[in-house]
Order: C-alpha cells, then sequence, then structure tokens
C-alpha cells in the first residue's frame, strides 16, 4: 500500500513539473532566464520540471509572480 501511495506521488509531481516546464516554454523563457527572473537556481527550477520535488511556498510564490499566475487561481 505504501508503494503504491509513493508511486501515486510521484506521478503527481510528474505532471506538475510538466505543467510547470510548459508554462515557462509559454513565456518563452529558458531555464536560466526563469532562474534570472524568479531568483530560483537553475537546478530547483529542473527539479520542479522533471517531477523530482515540489516547489517550497517560496519557489511557489516566486514562480506565480514571474509566470504572471493569479496566485487565487492554484
Amino acid at each position: 500500500m505504501g508503494q503504491q501511495r509513493a508511486d501515486k506521488s510521484k506521478g503527481q509531481r510528474l505532471i506538475r513539473g510538466e505543467i510547470w516546464k510548459r508554462l515557462r516554454n509559454a513565456m518563452g523563457l529558458t531555464v536560466s532566464q526563469a532562474a534570472g527572473e524568479t531568483g530560483l537556481s537553475e537546478g530547483t527550477i529542473k527539479n520542479i520540471e522533471r517531477g523530482v520535488s515540489d516547489p517550497s511556498f517560496h519557489a511557489l510564490t516566486r514562480l506565480l509572480q514571474s509566470y504572471e499566475i493569479p496566485d487565487d487561481t492554484m
């Protein structure tokens, strides 16, 4: 049961990561440019987009601002 939950959680992170990547691409930003605009490291952005990790609250706030997404839509 625990492994299924972990697999589901990883799958959800992968989907969310793909959404972040598509948003960045829609803004016409490279990972390097997104890092510069958000103040996050390139590694952090890559990890979020690959589904390795979810963004922290701080990272989420910076991404929403940079990608011009109203925070009440999340």
